[in-house]
């Protein structure tokens, strides 16, 4: 659940999406506001929850390997999860800085390699999301 304060005024929040640039993913960052993404994940979240994506994550600690601008961690987090996103640049370099900013998000970014994952540093995970084709790993 979201401690963070979500932006709801429309024209800050697309000025904070055109600011930003280039987006890999379409997210709905409020309603009838999509990011310019090259990537339609809303359409696969029906063949993601025909593969196992459940429609109740509470209580579940997720992973998003190659992460870009969040799309699917932000989901899971929307759906209950703990969710750690990575990728190999900085939050800012994409858009997950910005779309978390707007949605108040609390999904944590790390900038990490995902060899360097270990679980005394970064925890165990109950599912892990897998890049950009949205493989999903229940880790348990």
């Amino acid at each position: 659940m979201s401690t963070r304060e979500r932006i709801t005024d429309p024209a800050l929040i697309r000025g904070l999406i055109d600011g930003h640039g280039r987006w890999w993913h379409e997210i709905e960052l409020a309603p009838g506001i999509v990011t310019p993404g090259d990537d339609s994940n809303r359409m696969k979240l029906p063949i993601l929850d025909e593969l196992g994506l459940p429609a109740d994550m509470t209580g579940l600690r997720t992973l998003d390997v190659g992460c870009s601008d969040g799309f699917f961690a932000f989901e899971m987090e929307k759906r209950g999860a703990d969710v750690l996103a990575i990728d190999f640049v900085p939050e800012t370099h994409t858009g997950f800085a910005t779309a978390r900013k707007v949605l108040g998000s609390n999904v944590t970014y790390h900038m990490e390699n995902v060899y360097n994952l270990t679980p005394a540093e970064h925890g165990e995970f109950g599912m892990r999301r897998i890049g950009h084709g949205g493989t999903l790993d229940p880790a348990a």
